[in-house]
């Protein structure tokens, strides 16, 4: 999958003129604007402080995350469902919606009418069929209308062409619309499902149709969703929709319009339609939970859990340093040994903070098997059989792991919804369980780092490379786990002989290769953000590369490496902040020595980064009697590269590189 796409992340008020947003109560009425001060985003405020009124996320597509899926058949008006949850418990109380977030891809020139200005009618059905017919619309009843007003210049600094969107929903300054069970939930005390339709218009009035932007649907969404929706959205892609109305959908063949309704389906990789809206009048109110107290170093284990089936298991700890990079400190939880499909949560206990309640990450089956794991802070851990390693990938609030402070941990079954203010939507199967959480925040030093996992196929031969290198395979980027390639050079690379990191046929939006020694240490980092293929990198006499073996990490722009002496100390921690996924990366690792030759081994034997010490000859003399280490120098105890292993020769050269001489 592929996308020509750029997405622009906007941050709510970072680019936006005075009046960039407004609201009315009803289709038909002049939107009035909104001035810029009454936007905040993000989708949990809170007015006049802690103990106000709290505004969070009541239904959201999914974690925002590029997905490498084109946006084939996107609409200029677009019906989907919403099956609002979270903190909407019951509908006994109106649900009353003050924010929306939600994206267009943007005309590659912007209409004369009105400039930059667009409007956007959101209608709430009441009544909807997940599995209507072809030729027949799949929402019905009279809608509640929100009638918004995104104004002009919000699309400054956009590139025309390009996908803007909101990750979570902008707060609006007033009730932009009222779901209650006189009007949309009006099946029983249970139902709290509706048909949403998106359409944009470029005036006022909502007269003009906007055909030149569609409604962004994307797939394979990151995350678990606040509520939840289906797969059979519908959308049109007409030139003009009389009424509104969904009239033409999907292309078929050949690029022709079809000429009935049709759902959204895309074989094996359906689409919904990206948005999120926001409720207001909330409180935070943290459940009862069972007390773990301040963590030592010894962690905890929760070896009986009962999760009820449809309920939540709640736990709370403290940790009086933070799990972070910069402390060389861990965290890491899972559900290893447990008999029931569980999914974790941890949540934000601070009680004084604004962010009190807020969803800090969340997992389902990063572990073995079907089980969680969550894993904060620095190193790379040893994974349980088919699970991931414990490498520090999960992050909270700006911290490169989790800050020291009070947080919950919610456990539930598999399937499960979270969302801030404690919120959670449980899945329907409970069970027997267990909890391990593993820590060093009290000063333990950390462990050595494991190798990074290598896929079959990345592990480039031959080894050492020989001209010309060797391919890197093309295969889709994942939106956290940065990829590994290794390989071995016997060459040091300069202008005769130089090592050409090759990009061919990769595509992303965005991308990153940080190079680390055999021992796991920072040698090199490119980091190329924007879209399309990334720029080759070469090493050569002014960028020098030693021959030896290397780790090779690819990922999204946004990362993170260890910060204290990751050139000493790297432990091949590295950490992706992006949540794109999708987009293919390979290529090829070049070289230009048609043969290895007789190639001298260096003074850092062991690969450990500290060269010429007691381990480095422990490390030869291992290896002249046939236990050579994995970062051991690649030519074993040829140490002198003549072709005859083990000698004289080899034991003698070994000590003039030692003492700073030659080969």
């Amino acid at each position: 999958m592929q996308s020509k796409c750029l997405f622009l992340a906007v941050a709510a008020g970072s680019v936006l003129a005075v009046n960039a947003f407004a609201q009315t109560e009803q289709l038909g009425l002049q939107a009035s604007p909104v001035n810029i001060n009454q936007i905040h985003g993000g989708g949990y405020l809170r007015d006049g402080g802690y103990g106000q009124r709290i505004d969070l996320e009541v239904f959201q597509i999914g974690v925002p995350a590029e997905t490498g899926g084109v946006f084939a058949g996107s609409g200029t008006n677009v019906y989907d469902d919403a099956n609002f949850a979270g903190p909407y418990t019951s509908n006994a109380n109106p649900l009353a919606l003050n924010g929306m977030s939600t994206g267009f891809i943007l005309p590659a020139v912007f209409p004369a009418v009105n400039g930059q200005h667009l409007y956007t009618a959101v209608s709430f059905y009441p009544n909807h069929d997940n599995a209507a017919a072809a030729t027949t619309y799949p929402y019905s009843g009279t809608p509640v209308v929100a009638a918004l007003d995104w104004g002009d210049g919000w699309t400054d600094g956009a590139t025309p062409g390009s996908v803007r969107y909101y990750a979570t929903s902008i707060t609006f300054g007033g009730t932009i619309a009222t779901l209650t069970n006189a009007d949309v939930f009006n099946g029983g005390a249970t139902d709290r499902l509706a048909g949403v339709k998106i359409e944009p218009y470029n005036d006022a009035a909502f007269t003009v149709r906007a055909t030149e932007y569609q409604v962004v649907r994307r797939a394979g969404f990151a995350g678990w969703k606040v509520g939840s929706g289906d797969t059979w959205g519908w959308f049109s892609t007409a030139p003009t929709v009389a009424s509104g109305e969904l009239m033409n959908s999907e292309r078929s063949g050949g690029g022709a319009l079809a000429v009935s309704v049709m759902p959204n389906v895309n074989t094996g990789n359906c689409r919904a339609t990206y948005m999120g809206f926001q409720g207001t009048g909330f409180g935070v109110s943290e459940p009862a939970s069972t007390t773990l107290g301040t963590l030592t170093d010894a962690g905890s284990n929760q070896n009986s859990i009962t999760v009820p089936n449809g309920g939540v298991t709640w736990y709370n700890f403290t940790i009086t340093n933070g799990a972070i990079d910069g402390n060389q400190a861990f965290l890491d939880l899972d559900t290893e040994g447990s008999a029931a499909d569980l999914a974790i949560a941890v949540y934000d206990g601070n009680t004084a903070a604004l962010t009190y309640g807020n969803v800090a990450r969340f997992d389902q089956d990063d572990g073995s098997g079907l089980n969680a794991q969550l894993s904060f802070g620095m190193g790379r851990r040893a994974a349980v059989g088919d699970g991931r390693q414990y490498d520090g990938r999960d992050f909270y609030n700006g911290a490169a792991g989790l800050a020291a402070g009070r947080y919950l941990i919610a456990v539930a079954p598999a399937n499960t919804s979270f969302a801030n203010g404690f919120s959670v939507t449980p899945g329907p199967t409970g069970g027997s369980g267990q909890l391990h959480i593993r820590t060093n925040v009290n000063g333990t030093p950390l462990a050595p780092s494991v190798l990074p996992p290598i896929a079959p196929g990345d592990d480039l031969m031959p080894n050492p490379l020989t001209n010309p290198g060797a391919q890197i395979p093309l295969v889709a980027m994942d939106n956290d786990m940065p990829r590994f390639v290794t390989f071995t050079t016997c060459q040091a690379a300069d202008d005769a002989n130089p090592v050409t990191l090759d990009w061919s046929g990769s595509s992303t939006a965005g991308f990153s290769a940080t190079l680390f020694t055999s021992a796991g240490n920072l040698y090199f980092q490119s980091i190329q953000p924007g879209a399309g293929q990334p720029a080759n990198i070469v090493f050569n006499s002014s960028n020098p590369l030693p021959a030896g073996s290397y780790y090779l990490a690819l990922s999204y722009a946004g990362v993170q490496v260890q910060p204290n002496s990751p050139d000493t100390n790297g432990r091949f921690h590295i950490r992706s902040t992006t949540g794109n996924n999708g987009f293919a990366t390979g290529g090829g690792v070049l070289v230009n020595n048609d043969a290895c030759g007789a190639v001298c081994g260096t003074a850092d034997f062991d690969g450990d980064g500290d060269v010429g010490t007691d381990a480095d000859i422990e490390a030869f003399f291992a290896c002249l009697g046939g236990n050579c280490c994995a970062t051991c120098f690649p030519g074993g105890a040829d140490f002198n590269g003549d072709g005859d292993t083990g000698t004289d020769a080899d034991i003698e050269a070994f000590f003039r590189v030692l003492s700073g001489g030659n080969c």
